[in-house]
């Protein structure tokens, strides 16, 4: 399934605002950069909901494996941790704005066996879209529009 940013009559559903803030499917998002890499820090920044998908689609998806399979959790709790040189991000040469590290930490309440629960999260994990986007590349293409002409 291919996920679009547009509506049937070719309106973006997302779409950057003056300032700092998102609007998605009438949803006003905030959103800046950290001071040290110039940003004014008075919202997270695109990173955090980055960050925040991950964690979130992965404990949903935790979640909806364990009903499928009849599985009784208490609770999903996910936290990502990443380490990367905010250089890189600033387009300094020899330095890549790639995450040199991701980490994710999965704690889960459950009176079910360990290994039970470890494998149903392995399935999970090898199924989640957004750990599958940070783990394995792909083709990623782009299409640029200036004054509204595609080129």
């Amino acid at each position: 399934m291919r996920a679009t940013l547009y509506a049937a009559a070719n309106a973006p559903l997302m779409r950057t605002m003056a300032g700092s803030q998102i609007k998605s499917w009438g949803m006003r998002l905030m959103r800046t950069l950290p001071v040290a890499i110039g940003g004014d820090n008075e919202a997270p920044s695109p990173g955090y909901f980055g960050r925040a998908a991950v964690c979130s689609c992965l404990a949903i998806g935790i979640k909806m494996t364990a009903t499928r399979e009849n599985v009784h959790l208490d609770a999903v709790r996910v936290a990502i941790e990443q380490d990367w040189d905010n250089r890189g991000v600033l387009a300094m040469e020899g330095v890549s704005s790639v995450p040199s590290e991701t980490r994710i930490s999965i704690d889960i309440t459950s009176p079910e066996p360990e290994e039970e629960v470890g494998s149903l999260v392995a399935r999970a994990l090898g199924k989640d879209p957004w750990v599958l986007a940070l783990r394995d590349a792909q083709p990623v293409t782009s299409e640029l529009s200036v004054n509204g002409m595609v080129t």
